[in-house]
């Protein structure tokens, strides 16, 4: 189909893609949530126990339902059972300049998969229709305020772990899922807002070569023999999940002294031999070099490198560092990464 969508038209789109790949593996509609961005709208869709919240108030975390850009479709419109919101990007409105673009740079989504059952007491409640949803996050508002103060930061994982682990210390139990993303213009910034000189200078002097520390956590998936914590030498069992909601304690810890206590942290519970280097050198991986990746991703291919392993996810979120800056919770095949770039 060629030419304008309306609002109907697009959610009822991303609802019968789902129907398709429910039918293509013949099975019922899967459980989800969903994000759509086209051109400078947002679709949002939650079905048979999923659900969303858009925002883009990064100060009160209040949910994103301005009448003026957000229109809500009814259930029927786009199939049983299901939830669609369409909201644009591009706002038009009186607010002063500098509103305008803070609004334009920044819109939040949560999405968020609950299917724990209800418990003895019926404590679970419902979001919409047939959406069953644990108390401890039963409005935009709760999911919002976990999530945006990643967001904002940039750490949309950070976000997402925050969310689960929320869920799971409230007692929600059975499958859990949670995904938060930052959307902008596709330019980043609004037309009548200049660009920050800071970035400018950012995309214009891209380096070839990074310097970072990490912290490292490994974690053991289950199967095959368990890696071992070079620096305490014992076996480590804890999964993967595990190994993000404990890194997320380590990220809040350094941000709220600022960095200040990185070598602490990294002595303190690191498992990478890098962590046995002393002063301003605990955690350091080194100069990572944009250009030499074949070289790096070779010595990652010996069982007892974990030295000199920088796993392809680590170098991308390097180069996406400014110096000083803390990276958002990295996963590789080794474990969970924490990184600070120092040069």
């Amino acid at each position: 189909f060629r030419g304008t969508w309306s609002d109907e038209a697009l959610g009822s789109a991303v609802i019968a893609s789902l129907d398709e790949v429910a039918a293509a593996d013949g099975r019922r509609r899967p459980v989800a949530s969903i994000t759509l961005v086209v051109g400078s709208t947002v679709v949002a869709a939650a079905v048979a126990g999923g659900r969303f919240c858009l925002s883009n108030r990064g100060d009160t975390f209040e949910a994103f339902t301005n009448a003026k850009h957000v229109k809500q479709i009814e259930h029927g419109a786009c199939g049983h059972d299901a939830q669609v919101v369409v909201a644009r990007l591009n706002f038009v409105t009186p607010q002063p300049l500098a509103e305008i673009g803070a609004l334009w740079q920044t819109f939040f989504a949560v999405l968020f998969i609950d299917q724990s059952e209800p418990d003895s007491n019926g404590s679970a409640t419902t979001a919409h229709a047939g959406h069953p949803m644990h108390p401890a996050l039963s409005g935009d508002r709760d999911l919002l305020r976990l999530a945006i103060p990643h967001l904002s930061l940039g750490r949309p994982r950070a976000a997402s772990v925050a969310i689960l682990q929320e869920a799971q210390t409230q007692g929600a139990s059975g499958s859990l899922a949670a995904v938060c993303v930052r959307l902008s213009d596709a330019d980043g910034v609004c037309p009548l807002v200049p660009e920050p000189a800071t970035k400018r200078r950012k995309m214009a002097a891209a380096p070839n070569k990074v310097r970072v520390r990490h912290v490292l956590l490994q974690h053991w998936r289950g199967a095959g023999a368990k890696p071992v914590d070079p620096i305490r030498r014992k076996p480590i069992d804890r999964s993967p999940e595990l190994a993000e909601m404990q890194m997320l304690a380590v990220l809040n810890g350094l941000l709220a002294e600022g960095c200040a206590g990185f070598s602490t942290a990294c002595k303190a519970v690191s498992e990478c031999q890098s962590a046995l280097k002393g002063g301003e050198l605990i955690g350091d991986l080194g100069w990572i070099d944009r250009m030499n990746v074949s070289s790096q991703d070779k010595k990652a291919q010996h069982p007892a490198a974990i030295r000199s392993i920088v796993p392809a996810s680590v170098r991308k979120a390097a180069f996406e560092l400014d110096v000083g800056e803390l990276s958002d919770l990295v996963s590789s095949d080794v474990g969970v990464h924490l990184l600070l770039r120092t040069a």
